[in-house]
């Protein structure tokens, strides 16, 4: 496992952050992820692989990190990695772009290079359908068609590393008595260990 020691980034209003969770964590267990509600759910032991139910798309690794299948209208299938970090679909590789595609210039906290930025007029995962979806479009020439989904879009999924499988929007079977209907009441400080 990776560990990175450094200050903790301070986010405006004050927030702070106890610590992060990346992929090399994330990667060995399996995981529920509630944006609307607000929670994470760490599924050490597999109970919630028996409790969830929904719409099971492929999970595969790019890089370590998850990738789910996101259909793209005519454009097609790739396979996105599902980024909580990313604030926009980011694309890679050979596209075939419909309409307009505009220059732009793109920034994070250590880079700044120039890509293009299209809509995409229809964009799916699972169930969920998005319309003119405002997407970055980087490294036209890289070999492989990929990029980054914001898992933000989705509000709530499960990734299990045992089905190797991603629900979207799932939902608690009934009965299931090995796992919580509702998430935990919000626990604070980083000696938290369990829901």
């Amino acid at each position: 496992m990776e560990v990175l020691l450094a200050e903790p980034p301070q986010f405006p209003g004050g927030k702070l952050v106890d610590g992060v969770l990346g992929q090399s964590f994330l990667r060995r267990t399996s995981y529920w992820i509630h944006y609307t509600k607000g929670f994470i759910a760490l599924d050490t032991g597999g109970h919630l692989d028996n409790c969830l139910q929904g719409r099971a798309l492929s999970l595969s690794l790019v890089k370590g990190r998850p990738a789910i299948p996101v259909r793209m209208g005519a454009a097609g299938e790739r396979r996105l990695v599902l980024d909580s970090g990313a604030s926009h679909v980011i694309l890679t590789g050979p596209f075939a772009a419909q309409g307009r595609v505009r220059v732009a210039s793109f920034r994070t906290a250590t880079v700044s290079r120039a890509g293009k930025m299209l809509t995409l007029p229809l964009m799916e995962v699972g169930n969920r359908l998005w319309q003119n979806v405002l997407a970055g479009w980087l490294d036209e020439a890289a070999p492989e068609s990929g990029g980054l989904f914001p898992a933000h879009l989705l509000r709530s999924f499960y990734v299990s590393s045992q089905k190797q499988s991603v629900l979207v929007e799932p939902g608690v079977a009934e009965p299931c008595a090995s796992g919580p209907a509702e998430p935990p009441d919000r626990k604070d400080g980083a000696t938290e260990t369990g829901w």
